[in-house]
């Protein structure tokens, strides 16, 4: 079955999934992740790590708070979606 995901290799500009974060343009932190697995799940299945790393980069750069130290981030937390019009909620 092929992924609802995608990603613009070119750009590494991602395309927000269909589902829930797409409807609302934000992504709530559950217990477990971090910001690297977030930004892979949005990815399509198997991207090279290059590609996660540098859609990591497209989360912090989407979310200023976490421009300070991207490696807190708490359960709970409500990060914008990369490309989402919805301010961030942080």
């Amino acid at each position: 079955m092929p992924s609802s995901r995608a990603v613009d290799a070119h750009s590494c500009r991602l395309v927000v999934p269909a589902g829930r974060a797409a409807e609302t343009g934000t992504h709530v932190v559950l217990r477990g992740q971090n910001l690297w697995s977030i930004a892979a799940a949005h990815l399509p299945e198997g991207a090279p790590a290059e590609l996660v790393a540098d859609a990591v980069g497209t989360w912090i750069e989407a979310n200023p708070d976490l421009r300070a130290n991207p490696d807190v981030i708490q359960v709970g937390d409500v990060l914008r979606v990369p490309g989402a019009s919805v301010g961030a909620l942080r």
